[in-house]
Formats: C-alpha cells, structure tokens, sequence
C-alpha cells in the first residue's frame, strides 16, 4: 500500500510534467492554468481562527508569509470524456523558521459522462461560495489537506428516473506516518438520492460513511487489513461502534458517519437551500439518540444583478455526543480508542474545524463539545472587479465529556477579506481577522494577498455547487 501511495504521487506529477508538453500540439482541445498566490500575515498573538481554517491546512496559527504554486490541465478525450491532472505546491515562514516545499495536491482524474475516477490527492470543491463553516460537510471539510487515495463516483446526479437522480462515491485513502497508528487507511463511501419535487425544487437525501482500519498500534500492535477484513469494514461488521475493546480484541476500525438532507428551492431570482448533517459514531447515533447533534443551515443564493450574492446560517451543535446518562459511553466525537490521533490528517481536523485537535496522540481533540452559530456573506461589485467575504462565528467551547472546560470558552471569530481584480491575470487581496475570547488571549492579524494566472481569465464571483 505504501509503494502505491508514492507511485500516485509520482505518476500525478509526471502526468503534469507531460501537460505541459502535450500542451503546444493540441490547441484546441485541452485547457491549461496555473497560478501563483502569495500571503503574507502581520498579527497581534496568533493567526485568527478564520484565516487558517478551511485553507486545505496550508496555513497554520503561526504563518507569516505564504507561496502556493498550482497547476491544472485538462485535455478533452471525446464529447463525453476527458483526463484532467493537477499539482499543487506550497511552502511557508512561520516564526520558528521556514518549512520546505511541500505537495498539497497532486492527482490524475479521467471523466466519462457523469462518473469519474481519481488517483492522488485532490481538495473538495468549495461550496455555498466559501461561507460556509463547515464547506458543506461537517465530516470532511477543507480544513485538512486531501488525503491521497482512490476514488470513484458520480460528478453529477445519474438520472435513473425523470424525478430521480443517484449521486455515490467508494473509495480507498491513505493516512500519514506521523501519528499515533502509523499506516492506517481510510474507507469512504455515500449514497445520495435527489428527488425533484417540483419544476424548481429538490429533495436530496444522503449517507455517507468513514472508516479508519488497518495499520501499526504501539499499544495494540498491527491491525488486521487483509481483503476479507476490507468487507467486514465494508459493512461495519466486528467493530461497528469502534470504541473499544470487543471479545479481549481491539474492534476493528474506527467508524463515523452522516445523515444528509437538504432541500433546493429555485426562485424567480435566484435559490435558497436548507439542509442538515447528523453526526453518528456508534449504534446510538444512528438511531438518533445524540439528537440535534450536528450542523443545521440555511443558504440563500441572489442573482446575478444582486451586490449581495450569497447570505448563509449555520448553527453547529456536538454538545450531546451521546450523554453519560446515555446506555452507552459518550461517542467523544472524532477521538477514538484505537486510532488516538483521531479524526484528523496532518494534525488538522478533517470535520468541523471548531472542533480544534490538541495533539497527534490522545486525545486527538480536548475540544469537541460545541455549539456555534455562523453568519456569512458574499458581495460583489456590479462589473465584479471586486468582492468581500465576511464571517462572523459565535462558539461555546465546552471540552470533552470526560475533561470539560472550567469555565467554559465563550468565543468570536471574525473575519473579513476583500480581493481586487488589477486584470484578467492580477487579482490583489486583503484580510482583517480577529478572534475574542473570554478565555484565550484574543487576536488580531492582517493579511496581504496577491495571485498571478496563466493560462486562463480569473473571476472575482464564484459560482454556487
């Protein structure tokens, strides 16, 4: 497994090495773009908590000057096909000195019709216009850098039925070496259905599930991963729950998941969304028994011709995790018995980023009994030479069930950025950001940002997926 974690990443780079190539003989069937985007952060204490969450874990609480270098091809196959391969590299000065030049992406990616097929690591794609706390998902966000595997699924809903659409995915990831079970790996899977209640509506209910088996325990030893193991894991057998110790034998695998459902309604002038994630890691959280536990929100769309282009709610809520007064012991959410280093990735949080990981041992999360409520918006200027994006987060800290804050941590995350297009190539940013705390000493920080594209036009609006 691991000689083809670095072969993916051999053959993702050499794939962009050949694009460039490959590029200059067919002009008319390929797109090509690359950029390079520099930050850098001058702060009172650390980074605000908005300036290095959901960055792909690129920058950190201590960043000071940041270099990111991407570079994207696409090459069209047929009308119904293309290969698609991308690289993406960083490096960064903080204040104990500087890091060197590391891969955050690098991937090969074959489309046919709706489904496509992965090989690398690859971000999930930003949702609801960047606004949103949780980018969409509470369980995987890009709070983390992407974890390189294999992936197969749908890009778009397979309409089965005229009312029907099917959207799935499976696949196979790898964790890094620097953690408490070194070697370990990723399953991942969804079902989604989406039904269309009306010309202009849709019902979209979904399941995902993760697990983390496999690999080398210091206090357990090497943990099963053979094929047939792969099906039990598959199905969530021998270890379904994942919290402790089953028959003397440690369970095999870590296992979380969530409930998705989300409405769609399309409106003469734009759309409005409401949907909601249930968190579960054991038997009781799927039978709902650590409800309203996980992320309930609302997003509204405006139309082209709006300054405002996208208004967003979300209240996040993991403060039950199973009560003590429950029959089971408390889920404490994303720190499992086996897989101490939890469900993180690089040291960052793979889910809610609220929920802030201490260490790369147990437990992986002292904090992960929240409630938040998160405001954000989108505004543009009318020729969109210019946008602002502006989040306000209010959080109650409460720990964990077992070590709970004392006194709990009442906390404000603000944010503000406003980025400038200079020309089709040039686009020229600026952040405030500041965290306050009852607690913790607060921040402040200001950012400066500039990105140079080859290849392509940059837009200052994005477009809602």
């Amino acid at each position: 497994m691991g000689r083809l974690k670095n072969k993916l990443l051999l053959t993702s780079c050499g794939a962009v090495l050949f694009a460039f190539v490959h590029s200059g003989l067919f002009a008319q069937q390929y797109e090509f773009t690359g950029d390079l985007f520099l930050q850098g952060f001058v702060a009172d204490g650390q980074n605000p908590f908005w300036d290095y969450s959901n960055t792909n874990g690129i920058v950190s609480e201590d960043t000071q000057f940041l270099a990111v270098l991407n570079a994207f091809y696409r090459t069209y196959l047929s009308e119904l096909s293309d290969l698609e391969v991308g690289a993406s590299f960083f490096t960064d000065i903080y204040s104990g000195g500087q890091n060197n030049l590391r891969a955050n992406e690098y991937f090969v990616a074959w489309k046919w019709r709706n489904f496509r097929a992965t090989a690398g690591a690859r971000a999930r794609p930003e949702q609801y216009m960047g606004i949103s706390s949780v980018n969409g998902d509470m369980l995987w966000s890009n709070n983390a850098r992407p974890m390189p595997g294999l992936e197969v699924g749908t890009v778009t809903p397979w309409q089965v039925l005229p009312w029907l659409g099917l959207e799935g995915a499976l696949a196979h990831f790898w964790l890094d070496k620097d953690r408490y079970v070194t070697g370990a790996y990723v399953h991942y899977k969804y079902l989604a259905l989406n039904f269309r209640t009306s010309e202009n509506s849709n019902l979209r209910i979904g399941l995902q599930h993760f697990a983390q088996w496999g690999g080398i325990s210091p206090d357990f030893g090497a943990q099963t991963a053979g094929f047939s193991d792969y099906w039990k894991v598959f199905f969530g057998i021998a270890g379904a729950e994942a919290l402790g110790i089953e028959n003397d034998e440690p369970a095999l695998g870590n296992h979380l998941g969530s409930y998705q459902i989300k409405y769609r309604q399309e409106l003469n002038n734009g759309a409005f969304s409401l949907y909601h994630q249930h968190i579960f890691e054991n038997s009781e959280g799927l039978k709902f028994q650590n409800f309203p536990d996980g992320v309930w929100g609302i997003f509204w769309e405006l139309p082209d011709y709006s300054a405002v282009r996208g208004l967003i709610y979300e209240f996040v809520h993991t403060k039950d995790n199973n009560a003590p007064s429950s029959p089971l012991d408390p889920q404490d959410y994303f720190n499992p018995y086996i897989y101490e280093s939890g469900w993180t990735y690089k040291s960052r949080g793979l889910g809610v980023p609220f929920l802030i990981p201490s260490s790369p041992t147990d437990p992986a999360f002292l904090n992960n009994r929240v409630i938040a409520h998160h405001l954000g918006t989108r505004i543009s200027s009318f020729d969109e030479l210019w946008d602002f994006r502006l989040m306000g987060s209010y959080v109650i800290n409460k720990g964990r069930w077992d070590v709970p804050f004392d006194p709990e941590e009442s906390v404000f995350y603000g944010h503000a950025r406003r980025r400038r297009l200079i020309n089709d190539n040039m686009q020229a940013g600026f952040t405030i950001g500041t965290d306050i705390s009852n607690v913790n000493q607060d921040n402040f920080a200001i950012s400066f940002s500039f990105k140079y594209l080859i290849g392509g036009r940059l837009r200052i609006v994005p477009e809602e997926l």
